[in-house]
């Protein structure tokens, strides 16, 4: 009995080689792209980390700008407060200069306006727009 027909044309073996190769490109095409894929996964996790940080600095920023804010309030209400003092301080010093009071009094109020006026000092330009 005569073997069964391949239907294939002579030289069949080359066809065979030529598909295995095309095989073999398609696997290391497919590990490629695994590959590939596994990559940007990862430079997706990458990025997701940096953003939850940049993310967190952003709130830590917003956060001290707020209570440097509210610290710049407290300074200028402290600022008013002193300016304050000091005005009742020189009216009281004015009083006292004018109804002829004790020496005792007016080196009081003397060093009240002294203290004042360097409290004033040490708030810098807000202090010196004060005084």
């Amino acid at each position: 009995r005569p073997p069964a027909p391949t239907g294939g044309a002579p030289g069949g073996g080359e066809d065979a080689q030529r598909a295995g190769r095309m095989v073999q490109r398609a696997e290391a095409g497919r590990e490629a792209a695994e590959k590939a894929g596994r990559l940007a996964a990862n430079a997706l996790e990458v990025e997701k980390q940096q953003g939850a940080r940049l993310a967190q600095r952003l709130m830590e920023a917003e956060d001290l700008a707020a209570r440097l804010k509210g610290e710049m309030a407290e300074v200028r209400k402290g600022a008013v407060a002193a300016e304050e003092a000091a005005v009742a301080a020189r009216r009281e010093l004015a009083a006292v200069r004018a109804g002829g009071g004790e020496e005792g009094e007016v080196v009081e109020l003397r060093v009240r306006v002294g203290e004042l006026e360097g409290l004033l000092e040490r708030h810098g330009a807000e202090g010196e727009a004060l005084r």
